[in-house]
């Protein structure tokens, strides 16, 4: 018993050895085996087993409660939004753009949980890359996708000389790496074109003739609300549309071909590719906790 307790009293300090597990183990076992043995005597009458018992089952307690201590991960930082001098003198008027109509998301993304942030905000002695954003995505509740967050690169295509508002829309979004969904091209870019009429056609249309969904000549797409938080909603309308495909407008065969043949085993795909994306109960995402959606 006196071993147990120095071994708790190391653990106490900080001290780590490394063998504990198996030593633990080892010990467990043998008390274990002890209880057995005590239980099955016949030897022994009910006054002098029941101490031993207890003295036993007290001693397997203590050594089933000595593990390692979890490892305090520190989080990594998040963008705080927040401009220095000299970052906000190397912006041109695309860059802000962008920022501004990202700004006007932000409440909406911090209470689904949405983490952005530009390229390299946070490398050393390289610029903050403002037409290309991390994007964590998680999938809704009560989906297939619930419980996953999912990594996108969103790029955008501002430049000084066209510095309209509807300028700023997302030209490409991209999953990194790709994911199963009959939406997503093998490279992992978002069909946008497939999806915005389907999910969200109030705040976006194609730059052509104003016609929804597929024309035959895909150009770009541009918003069409002035809602300060119409970024949140493009990607509020990927959630939804991850679950609410657009089958008869595929742009992956491997996907389409599944979802219309064996739709059990679709979405089967679809949740052991969720598990895989579900952030670690300790360190969150990359070390940041997920919030949770209200």
């Amino acid at each position: 018993m006196s071993a147990v307790l120095a071994k708790k009293r190391k653990l106490d300090n900080g001290v780590e050895p490394e063998d504990l597990p198996a030593k633990k183990a080892a010990l467990t076992s043998l008390l274990r085996k002890s209880i057995a043995l005590a239980a099955a005597s016949d030897d022994m009458d009910d006054a002098a087993l029941k101490p031993l018992l207890d003295s036993l089952c007290g001693a397997y307690g203590l050594a089933s409660s000595l593990e390692l201590p979890v490892k305090k991960v520190e989080p990594a930082n998040d963008w705080n939004w927040v401009l220095g001098a000299e970052c906000a003198s190397s912006m041109d008027d695309g860059d802000r753009l962008i920022l501004a109509e990202m700004v006007g998301s932000k409440a909406r993304l911090n209470e689904a949980g949405i983490i952005v942030k530009p390229l390299n905000w946070n490398t050393p002695d390289e610029k903050t890359n403002w037409r290309e954003w991390i994007v964590h995505l998680p999938g809704l509740p009560d989906t297939h996708w619930a419980g996953g967050v999912f990594d996108m690169r969103v790029y955008f295509s501002a430049t000084p000389g066209k510095l309209e508002a509807n300028a700023v829309f997302p030209q490409k979004v991209q999953f990194t790496p790709p994911i199963f969904h009959p939406n997503v091209y093998p490279s992992g870019t978002w069909d946008t074109w497939a999806t915005v009429g389907k999910v969200r056609s109030k705040i976006c249309f194609p730059n052509a003739d104003g016609a929804k969904g597929r024309v035959k000549a895909r150009g770009s797409l541009t918003w069409i609300t002035d809602d300060e938080d119409r970024f949140y909603q493009l990607l509020e309308g990927i959630q939804l549309a991850l679950e609410d495909h657009n089958i008869e407008d595929p742009a992956q065969s491997e996907a389409y071909t599944c979802w219309r043949n064996n739709k059990p085993a679709a979405y089967e795909r679809v949740r052991e590719q969720t598990r895989m994306w579900t952030p670690d109960p300790v360190t969150g995402l990359a070390g940041r906790p997920i919030l949770k959606r209200k």
